[in-house]
């Protein structure tokens, strides 16, 4: 049952991704761009998800390197909980700027993948 479910689902996506292929090669571009400055926009606005995303996941790093080194020197009892609370409350926008970041890299080449 199950297979026979998902060959009729994946027919069913081949023949979309078919017909909707087909409307991309007849269909003329509604934006006002030409299609050579339209590629040209597309592929900064590539590069610029790219930053972003790995911006994001260079401040993700960061916050999980600084959280490593806050627990290797609570364990040695070289910081008081007080000291500890502070700095990992100072960590916490750093992460959620970071998961920002990346998540709006990835929405911008959905966006790219859906317009181009």
């Amino acid at each position: 049952m199950q297979v026979l479910i998902y060959i009729k689902c994946t027919s069913f996506f081949n023949i979309l991704l078919k017909s909707y292929t087909v409307s991309l090669d007849r269909k003329k571009s509604n934006l006002p761009l030409s299609n050579n400055s339209r590629q040209f926009f597309m592929k900064y606005l590539v590069i610029l998800a790219i930053i972003l995303v790995t911006a994001g996941i260079g401040l993700i790093l960061y916050a999980v390197s600084i959280a490593l080194k806050l627990k290797f020197l609570n364990n040695k009892k070289l910081v008081s909980d007080e000291e500890l609370r502070k700095k990992i409350e100072r960590l916490v926008p750093v992460n959620l700027a970071g998961l920002f970041l990346s998540a709006f890299g990835i929405i911008v080449l959905f966006v790219i993948k859906i317009l181009g």
